[in-house]
């Protein structure tokens, strides 16, 4: 399919909530994302384990971001060390997914710039220094997320891998 796609005037991120129809139409490439969207997301939400928001566009779901709060202990990377607090307040991405006729649009990409805003914005009226995800073990997705900033952080003994974005240099009230 080949189509471009107008982020700024075409496309909308909306919240879910619980009058939003399942979208049946809705297919990723990995079915884990398709499933969760489905069956697990309005609990989620309902909950209070994390919020999806759908990225439309002209009325077509064509992927979601779910987030939440998270932490992150600052050992896991040198540069958070040393200065003298317990865990670096996050926003977790926990799930990202694409509709599969519309991978490789900038989709994705344009909703990691969304939750970065979200976070910076946030972070100005609520402690986050970061946005954080646990990605799938998968060298393309990992890709993904490090050629848009984010550090690898790998697992240890206590947590899993990670990638993580510091917001603090996209504030501008620094």
């Amino acid at each position: 399919m080949t189509l471009d796609i107008d982020f700024s005037k075409d496309v909308s991120v909306v919240m879910l909530d619980p009058t939003t129809p399942k979208d049946a139409e809705f297919e990723c490439k990995n079915p884990s994302y398709t499933e969760y969207y489905r069956v697990t997301a309005f609990s989620d939400m309902k909950e209070g384990m994390g919020q999806t928001w759908l990225c439309m566009y002209k009325k077509k779901m064509i992927g979601f971001v779910t987030i939440a709060m998270a932490h992150m202990r600052p050992e896991r990377d040198e540069r958070l060390q040393g200065k003298g607090y317990g865990n670096i307040p996050a926003l977790l991405i926990g799930h990202l997914a694409t509709h599969k006729d519309y991978e490789r649009k900038g989709v994705g990409t344009n909703l990691i710039a969304w939750a970065i805003r979200e976070a910076v914005h946030h972070s100005k009226r609520i402690g986050c220094r970061a946005v954080m995800l646990n990605p799938e073990d998968d060298p393309e997705v990992r890709d993904f997320y490090a050629k848009r900033g984010f550090t690898y952080v790998p697992q240890n003994d206590k947590e899993r891998d990670a990638f993580y974005l510091d917001i603090q240099t996209r504030r501008s009230d620094k």
